[in-house]
């Protein structure tokens, strides 16, 4: 063989030899983010330590390799969804209090995960100390670490997780102080917590802590001040928000009933009845208007409602804050049937 050949096949091995070894490196590096190895847990406790911004390179890095290696055939993505997202066991949660939490993580991705997909746990510990139980308390409340889901919840283009320390004004406000006397009240009752990873669309991620008792999640600044909408067909509008812990419990709800009372002899118009409830238990309703005015033939009710979970502050007037909305705005018709004269035309309802 010439020399020239003899040349060529040695860098050949040589290129495959180093790829090998690049390949073995980068599954090295995904056993390490995971923790997997003593390397591993030493650089995730690290990224603990160190704070979100080692955290969120963390989590860009680990993104990179998996997606390589799945490129590679190396990991099945199923494998992958296991070993990032609920891969942690929880064995000091009831059976009860694990199903809950699952639930909840389960329903949010399925909801919101446009916003933000929910990973799971990555750390737990149990809150035994007076110690403790304060420092997992101010780490709750810390206006950086209170993350909530903001935006119209009928518009989810709308949606975002925000940061109460994005907003100072929030932060100085007797809500906000009345938000850390909760938060305390729930640390005051838990005995273990939870560290849950969510990631943004822009690949940058945030870990948010959740506190239990060993029967039941208690609070997670994301899962328990966000809601979801349900609709149901009444006259009007019928919505229910719902709550991501507790299995989606019902949080608020809204209203709006219209019928028109007509006279059993002739059909005619005799009266309009109605109704406007709205009510939430994660925050406040802002605003209930509704009026009824009536035709020859028919009712017609206009109805403007807003309610807001969270935390809101108004300054001159304008809402400030982090949190969910839900807006309902619109009109609906109800009419009888007059048989002693020809009837007007009904009225097109309208919905926003």
């Amino acid at each position: 063989m010439r020399r020239g050949n003899l040349r060529w096949v040695r860098q050949l091995l040589a290129r495959k030899r180093t790829a090998k070894a690049f390949r073995g490196r980068q599954e090295a590096t995904v056993l390490e983010a995971m923790g997997l190895t003593s390397k591993g847990l030493g650089t995730v406790q690290m990224g603990w330590d160190k704070g979100p911004a080692f955290s969120n390179g963390i989590c860009r890095k680990l993104h990179a390799v998996l997606t390589l290696l799945i490129k590679w055939n190396r990991l099945q993505p199923t494998l992958v969804l296991l070993l990032v997202v609920g891969g942690t066991d929880i064995p000091a949660l009831s059976q009860t209090a694990r199903q809950e939490l699952e639930a909840a993580i389960a329903l949010w991705n399925q909801t919101y995960s446009h916003v933000a997909l929910c990973r799971g746990v990555v750390e737990y510990g149990s809150i035994a100390t007076g110690f403790e139980r304060q420092r997992i308390f101010s780490e709750m409340v810390e206006p950086q670490n209170v993350w909530m889901l903001s935006g119209e919840v009928s518009q989810p283009e709308t949606l975002r997780l925000q940061r109460a320390s994005d907003y100072p004004e929030l932060v100085q406000s007797e809500e906000y102080r009345v938000y850390v006397d909760q938060v305390r009240s729930f640390v005051d009752q838990a005995s273990l917590w939870f560290l849950v990873e969510w990631e943004l669309p822009n690949d940058i991620c945030v870990q948010t802590l959740v506190i239990a008792d060993v029967q039941r999640v208690l609070y997670n600044s994301i899962l328990s001040e966000a809601f979801y909408i349900e609709n149901r067909s009444l006259t009007c509008l019928h919505a229910e928000a719902r709550n991501f812990l507790g299995y989606g419990w019902k949080v608020g709800e809204v209203i709006v009933e219209l019928k028109a009372i007509c006279d059993t002899d002739t059909g005619c118009l005799i009266n309009c009845a109605h109704g406007c409830i709205a009510w939430t238990s994660i925050g406040v309703v802002e605003r209930n208007r509704c009026s009824v005015i009536s035709t020859q033939d028919c009712c017609i009710l206009n109805y403007d409602i807003v309610v807001r979970g969270g935390l809101w502050v108004r300054i001159f007037g304008v809402p400030i804050g982090i949190g969910s909305t839900f807006s309902a705005n619109g009109s609906c018709v109800s009419c009888c049937r007059c048989r002693s004269r020809v009837p007007t035309p009904v009225p097109v309802p309208r919905k926003t």
